[in-house]
């Protein structure tokens, strides 16, 4: 089931489980296109959900890919999808 994201305010990617170090996250539309990507220090990443040039991005359903960083391992997550819905 889709992860929906309902409004322009910030969505954040949190890591649960582990004490991770970093995380990455890209989001691509349905056709594979990078959308967004972005990085931060810790177990949160906040996305205010634009695209790469900073504009809203549409609605729609988009799967994004998420890495943590544990130690000097990267860990790529399961693919997953969310959905914009403004």
């Amino acid at each position: 089931m889709p992860n929906p994201v309902r409004d322009v305010h910030t969505t954040r990617f949190i890591v649960l489980g582990v004490e991770a170090e970093t995380v990455r996250v890209e989001v691509y539309d349905l056709s594979g296109r990078l959308v967004w990507k972005g990085e931060a220090e810790g177990q949160e990443l906040p996305w205010h959900t634009e695209d790469l040039t900073g504009l809203p991005l549409a609605n729609g359903v988009y799967l994004y890919l998420a890495y943590v960083k544990v130690g000097d391992q990267w860990i790529k997550l399961e693919p997953q999808k969310l959905v914009i819905l403004r």
